[in-house]
């Protein structure tokens, strides 16, 4: 009996995926192959060569990045061959003069075809973004930039046949005149249009920034749909090559929630500058109770305070005030540790500008101590906690600069104002702390 692990029916829906795109390779235009290989990652290829019974040379041709046939189909072909030299050009990186030349020639070829000649250009979304692709690829200059203006033209002369073919339009004119028009929110409910909004903001990041990135239900209810479903789409190869790469990111982006990196780590910390905006420090007191203020006063207040960021995300992997291996006398403690990234969360208090040098003399004087261990911890990210009545923002790159330079196993360096609610040092606890607050 097989038992139906999650990994095995996730191997099963991909591999059932990646024979509904070979099997259609055969049949597919050129420019939707083409714009099959612009999608795919490096592992997808990897698992396409694996899953082809014989050679095929137009996939061992973007696997290798060679762009020879294409340049020769688009010499004399028409709208397909131009626009999938197109997506080769943009897909590989330092491309040859002959290829540029082979495609800005073809673009002039179309260019003066009769406007009704044209209407095979006009209907074919996929063929639009692959010549809007190349030429977004290509340097500005006079044939490029007229170009372009030709293409948007072409595009606008019809409409979108639906939502999906709108994206694809839309996204073909930000590559060529970009002006923002995919900050445009998408109903994602369409699960065809949610695996393409997924995939585009991979592959082109620059022409959705600013976009509405698709929520976490519309990312789960594909992500259920493309497990469960029984069918592949042999023939149809555009959705065949969406529906894999999407159902790849998907993964991808769980792992990463999952199991959050080095650079996750330090996000967060950053982050806690702004998450101090609703810190409590009440002016009087409410329902009867003692007035509410939560002073940050010291080193370990802020260790606190990381513990209850941290925690929930880290778990059984945080640790805090543990013992590192020490020599002679000394026995240096780390503040807080992240086991599964191998880095240690050293936090330092700053109580006047002055402490910034300190702070740097003393991690610099303890890193050989920090890392006696290697193989338990290996890194650091230092976190400063910035209390000083008279903020010297000028210091923070400063130390940060120096201290990354002083040893790359201090990764980052993140330094913290204290929140504005909470008074000067010099206040606190007095009378006048009242009305100050």
């Amino acid at each position: 009996m097989v038992s139906l692990t999650p990994d095995a029916v996730f191997d099963a829906r991909r591999n059932a995926l990646c024979c509904a795109v070979m099997e259609s390779l055969p049949s597919a235009p050129i420019h939707t192959t083409a714009f099959a290989f612009r999608i795919f990652r490096i592992s997808d290829l990897e698992l396409l060569r694996a899953h082809a019974n014989t050679a095929l040379p137009i996939l061992d041709g973007f696997v290798n990045g060679s762009t020879t046939e294409l340049e020769k189909t688009a010499a004399y072909g028409g709208v397909p061959e131009i626009a999938a030299l197109g997506f080769a050009l943009a897909r590989q990186q330092g491309v040859s003069d002959n290829t540029v030349l082979a495609f800005l020639n073809g673009i002039e070829r179309l260019r003066s075809r009769p406007a009704n000649a044209l209407d095979v250009l006009a209907t074919d979304d996929v063929a639009l973004l692959g010549v809007a692709d190349g030429l977004a690829a290509l340097h500005d200059n006079e044939r490029t930039k007229d170009a372009a203006a030709w293409l948007a033209t072409i595009v606008g002369s019809r409409p979108a046949s639906s939502e999906f073919s709108a994206r694809l339009r839309t996204l073909t004119l930000e590559l060529v005149e970009p002006r923002g028009r995919l900050r445009a929110s998408v109903a994602v409910n369409d699960e065809h249009v949610a695996a393409l909004e997924i995939v585009c903001q991979t592959v082109w990041p620059q022409r959705f920034e600013g976009s509405a990135v698709v929520s976490d239900d519309a990312r789960r209810n594909l992500f259920i749909s493309l497990m469960r479903r029984h069918d592949a789409q042999v023939g149809d190869l555009e959705t065949a090559a969406l529906e894999l790469t999407a159902l790849g990111r998907l993964l991808e982006d769980a792992v990463v929630r999952l199991l959050p990196t080095l650079d996750d780590l330090v996000r967060v910390l950053k982050d806690t500058q702004t998450s101090l905006k609703r810190w409590v420090w009440q002016s009087r007191a409410r329902r009867g109770v003692d007035v509410a203020r939560w002073l940050i006063d010291s080193e370990p207040h802020v260790q606190a305070f990381l513990w209850a960021v941290l925690y929930p995300i880290y778990r059984d992997s945080l640790r805090d005030e543990q013992y590192l291996l020490g020599f002679g006398l000394k026995q240096p403690r780390y503040d807080l540790a992240v086991l599964s990234l191998e880095t240690i969360v050293e936090v330092k208090f700053a109580r006047n500008p002055d402490d910034f040098e300190k702070i740097e003399e003393e991690i610099a004087g303890d890193l050989g101590i920090y890392f006696a261990d290697p193989h338990r911890l290996r890194r650091m990210v230092v976190y400063v906690y910035d209390d000083s009545d008279d903020a010297a923002p000028e210091r923070y790159a400063l130390l940060r600069n120096a201290l990354r330079a002083r040893d790359d196993r201090i990764h980052d360096v993140v330094v913290v104002r204290r929140p504005s609610m909470i008074p000067n040092r010099s206040l606190r606890g007095s009378p006048s702390s009242k009305a100050s607050a």
